[in-house]
Parts: structure tokens; C-alpha cells; sequence
């Protein structure tokens, strides 16, 4: 372009609506041209276009049956912009009614005026497509409409009206039958084609903006769609600040927005609501997975990156500091922590991850007196059968479902042979996704009941053999992790929380199959008593012995073999 006006023997205009400025090359040639040879022109009056219409027929030997006629389209097509363009549709339509040389009343009536014209050639466009994919066997569904009035269609707000405007579709968000409806809408001049200088890929968008006024299926899909539309248009306009600040985090919306942007991206997909992630209750996530690889930009993938998943980035980071461990946790409560195995089901009961252990052996410290401190640990070697064993501890949330459940608490059927308190213990620090304290062997051992009885399958504490086994399994380990003790990886005395923090916040911890918080954060009751590991009567009034260590602890009692024993009608945390 700046060659060819450079060059003397040509003369090189061009005709551009405002609204197009932003899409001018910014390089300082381009630039140049722009200012120097700028000559607005006012969007044309009735006369004007009257006047438009009427010389090129008469150069062209045709004329008008009546004055009327050309009111008539002028009236049907308006002064807005995009009037010039669909004035021309208009008239090429009116032109193949020719009568002689005469331009008549009847024949624009017959192609049902300017609204009558674009909606008849955008359904013969369809027809013809549907012959098409018919001899293939295939046929045009409600997701490629919804893919291609999605990829050309946008809104915009910037003059204080909403209304619709063009989107340049590039041919890759057009799959299948809705890019063989693109390009027959091409053939027919509804929608014009180019050429990306970057990528050589096609790109569709409507040859003029009437055509959103006067389809009607446009029309029927677009009212049922218009909320969508401008979402998206909001989070791609929050997108490009967000690149353009520098991706900061204040910028950057939170799940809260993000998951009405991705129900809104879904629903202009006409994607079927994916089943929840394996790993994740909240359904929206699972929208992400399904409409990330085909997002309009890189900027709005990237913006709409679920926090949920930047919260789980952070945590699997060893640089993440006790303090924003504790933050995320918190805020992950806020908006629902999406994690299975720290919330509840459908049917409101706790929703408990499992893992599968298998059987080993496994040798354990255990002192001959219940008071621990006083006596030398002798070892004893056990073995263990394979069970499962929750990935996290139980949380507040599950907890108090059964401290709320008209059959939980204050049911005397759990209790059997065991002494019940008049209430639960204090409530303190009861995020939903934190862990449940203050709750006694009694408490834990009655929860575990009404939960069997609730799922229909046995579930118990631990024992210590078996909870030992889960968290260092034959390799060795003081810890569940390997290569010693590491203040970073647990909420214990070191961290200065001083209290405990949500579950699963240091995935670093975890143990070799998997289990989450076997160190620190809250102490863990087992099945058996502090004297025998395999005595596991619920009838007897011994001490009970506790694992894991907890937030006030350091890090001799968060060790894998550490026992602790508290009473059975103790509680703590």
C-alpha cells in the first residue's frame, strides 16, 4: 500500500468506516497515510442517497416505475451505518427482477423489500447446504448454527445502544458443516471472505450488518443468546486490559466471573454439559477442559485459566509461603471448594475420596505404659491386609452433617457401648474445608457408624499399623516425603499459622500412595489403644492413640512413627 502510493502513475483510494481505524496497520508508514490523506465524509443523507440511487440507473439506461419505489428503499434500509451496503443488496436483488428497462413496485415486492431479500437468499444459501451434507449422509444441527452466528456475530456498546456488529471469524472456529454453511453464504454475498496476512487462513464475517437485523434465524437465535454475546464480549475486553496491564492478578477475574464467561462460552458452543472432573466437584471445571483448545485468543484462554487451578498451581509450588497457603485455603472455602474428598455429595452425605492401600508390614514404636514419655519404644513388627483409607481428614463441612442429620449425633444407636456426651464438642476454626477438632475416639467412632449405616459398607478409624503403612509405606521415610524433615512442608509448630488450615494444602506432603495431611495440621485418632495396636475393641475405656502430629506440633511428633495418646472422651485438635 505504500509503495503503490508512492508511485506516480497510480492513484490509490480507499474507503473505510470509522469503526474500522483500529484494525489500520499502526506501523509509521501506514500511519502517515492516514493523517495525510484523511478526508472524512459524513454518513449520507435521504437526499443523498436518493441521489445515489437513482444517476448510475438512469447512466445505465433504467429508470424507476415510480418516485415512490426509491422512498420506499430508503425508508427499508434506513441511514444507519451499513445503510449504503444494504441499499446496494437491495438493488442487485431488485435488478434480477428486471422488466425491460423498468425497475417495478411489483418485482420488489415480490422479493419481500430489503428484509424480505436478505432473509430468502440466506435461506436458499441454507437449502443448498443441506443438500450437500444430505448426499453425505449429514445434515445442519443446532451447534453449527450456534458455531456460526457465535464466530460472526458480536455486540457493542461504545455509542451507549447495544447492538449487533460483525466478528471476523477465522475458518478454524468454524468446524464442519458450519464452515460449509460459511463458505455457500460467501457464494450467495451474505458473508465476505479474506485472507489473514499472518496465518493465510480464511476469515468470514458478514458482507453487511443487515443481515443480523433481517434473518430470522439469526433473529431467533440471537434472542435467545444475547446474554451470552455480551459476556463474552465483556471477558474479551477484560482479557486484552489484563495482557495490556501486565497480567496482573488484581486484573484477572475470579472464579465467581469466570465460571458465568465459561457457562456462556458453553452455551454458544452448544456444548453438552460435561460430566464433573475425576478429581474436581465443580462442573465448571470441567467446562474449562472442554472449550480450552478452542477459545477465539490465546489472551482469553489464559484469562479464564480457572483460579481453582491457579490456587492448586500455587500450592504444588514449594516457594508458597505458610501464609498464602493458609490464604488459598480460605479462599477456596469462599467459592466452594471444588476438591473431592473435603465436601459433600449430591444426597448431602460426606463425599469421602478413597485410596486403595494394599497389604504389607510394617513395625511400629510402641511403649508398654499409656504414658508415652515414660517408657522406651520397643519395636514390634505387624503385618497389615489391604484397605482404603480417605485421602484427606474429615472436614468440618462433612462433620457436621452428621452433627446436623436428624439420625447423626443424637442418635443412641451409634453409641452403643460407648458414653455420649450431652453435645459435640467446641466449634472452632469450622471453614468448611478445614478439618473437624474438638472431636473425641467417641465422637469419631460414632461419625464412622452413621456413615456406614448411611452408605451401606463398613467404614472405621485406622488402625496405627494401617495408618502408618499408608503414610510411609517400606521405604524407609521419617516423613511422607522423602529426604527428611523440611518445615515447608507441613502446618506444624515451624509454620506460625498457630492453628490449623484447610486440608491438602501442602500436595508436597502427601504420602507415597497418595494420602494428604499425614503430617501436622490436626491429630489423627486410630482404632486401637495406646497398649496394644491390635486390641481394637470400641468397648474398652483405654487411652487411644493418636498419629500425624498437629499445627502446634514440632517436628519429632510429626513423624510417621510418632505416637501421641489422649483419652478416648478427650477432646482437641
Amino acid at each position: 500500500l505504500v509503495a503503490a502510493s508512492d508511485c506516480p502513475q497510480l492513484r490509490v483510494v480507499v474507503s473505510m468506516r470509522a469503526d474500522f481505524y483500529a484494525q489500520w496497520p499502526q506501523d509509521q508508514a501506514c500511519t502517515r497515510l492516514l493523517r495525510d490523506g484523511h478526508f472524512p465524509v459524513a454518513v449520507p443523507g435521504l437526499a443523498a442517497l436518493a441521489e445515489m440511487i437513482e444517476r448510475p440507473a438512469k447512466a445505465a439506461g433504467l429508470r424507476f416505475e415510480s418516485k415512490s419505489l426509491v422512498q420506499r428503499i430508503l425508508a427499508d434500509t434506513g441511514t444507519a451505518p451499513g445503510a449504503l451496503a444494504l441499499t446496494a443488496f437491495a438493488l442487485s436483488k431488485l435488478y434480477d427482477k428486471l422488466m425491460g428497462s423498468v425497475l417495478t413496485e411489483a418485482a420488489y415486492q415480490e422479493i419481500g423489500s430489503v428484509a424480505g431479500a436478505i432473509d430468502h437468499m440466506a435461506e436458499s444459501s441454507v437449502s443448498k447446504v443441506q443438500a450437500t451434507l444430505a448426499r453425505r449422509n449429514a445434515a445442519l444441527d443446532d451447534g453449527d448454527w450456534s458455531h456460526l452466528f457465535a464466530a460472526i456475530a458480536n455486540l457493542d456498546d461504545q455509542s451507549g445502544e447495544v447492538r449487533v456488529v460483525r466478528r471476523r471469524a477465522p475458518a478454524t472456529d468454524l468446524p464442519g458443516a458450519a464452515l460449509t454453511l460459511a463458505q455457500q453464504l460467501v457464494n450467495d454475498r451474505l458473508l465476505v471472505a479474506s485472507v489473514s496476512g499472518e496465518h493465510d487462513l480464511p476469515l468470514y464475517e458478514v458482507g453487511h450488518e443487515a443481515v443480523f437485523s433481517h434473518w430470522r434465524r439469526f433473529k431467533n437465535w440471537f434472542a435467545d443468546h444475547a446474554d451470552q454475546l455480551a459476556l463474552r464480549r465483556q471477558a474479551e475486553r477484560a482479557a486484552t486490559d489484563w495482557l495490556r496491564a501486565g497480567r496482573l492478578d488484581v486484573m484477572r477475574w475470579g472464579w465467581e466471573r469466570q465460571k458465568q464467561a465459561l457457562e456462556a462460552l458453553r452455551k454458544l458452543s452448544n456444548l453438552v454439559q460435561p460430566s464433573s472432573d475425576s478429581a474436581y466437584t465443580d462442573p465448571a471445571i470441567a467446562v474449562w477442559h472442554a472449550l480450552k483448545d478452542s477459545l477465539p485468543n490465546a489472551p482469553l484462554t489464559q484469562f479464564l485459566y480457572p483460579e481453582p487451578l491457579q490456587l492448586f498451581d500455587q500450592l504444588g509450588e514449594e516457594t508458597t509461603d505458610h501464609q498464602r497457603r493458609e490464604e488459598i485455603g480460605l479462599r477456596l472455602n469462599q467459592f466452594g471448594d471444588p476438591r473431592r474428598g473435603v465436601g459433600l455429595d449430591d444426597s448431602g452425605l460426606p463425599d469421602i475420596e478413597w485410596i486403595a492401600v494394599d497389604a504389607g508390614e510394617v513395625t511400629v514404636e510402641v511403649e508398654s505404659d499409656a504414658v508415652l514419655a515414660r517408657q522406651s519404644p520397643t519395636p514390634q513388627r505387624y503385618s497389615v491386609k489391604g484397605f482404603e483409607l480417605a485421602r484427606y481428614p474429615v472436614t468440618w463441612c462433612q462433620y457436621m452433617a452428621f452433627l446436623a442429620a436428624a439420625d447423626g449425633f443424637t442418635n443412641p444407636a451409634w453409641w452403643q457401648a460407648m458414653p455420649r456426651a450431652d453435645r459435640p464438642g467446641d466449634v472452632a476454626w469450622s471453614f468448611d474445608n478445614y478439618p473437624a477438632v474438638n472431636v473425641s475416639w467417641y465422637d469419631a467412632v460414632a461419625f464412622c457408624r452413621w456413615l456406614s449405616a448411611r452408605l451401606c459398607c463398613t467404614i472405621r478409624l485406622p488402625t496405627e499399623c494401617e495408618w502408618q503403612w499408608a503414610s510411609v509405606r517400606a521405604t524407609g521415610q521419617e516423613y511422607p516425603w522423602p529426604g527428611g524433615w523440611s518445615p515447608k512442608r507441613a502446618n506444624s509448630q515451624h509454620a506460625g499459622i498457630g492453628r490449623t488450615m484447610a486440608v491438602g494444602l501442602y500436595p508436597l506432603s502427601r504420602s507415597p500412595i497418595g494420602v494428604q495431611d499425614m503430617a501436622g495440621n490436626v491429630w489423627e485418632w486410630c482404632l486401637n489403644d495406646v497398649v496394644s495396636p491390635d486390641r481394637l475393641s470400641t468397648t474398652q475405656q483405654a487411652s487411644r492413640v493418636l498419629r500425624g502430629g498437629s499445627w502446634s506440633g514440632f517436628a519429632n511428633a510429626l513423624r510417621a512413627t510418632g505416637r501421641s495418646v489422649n483419652r478416648a472422651d478427650g477432646r482437641g485438635s
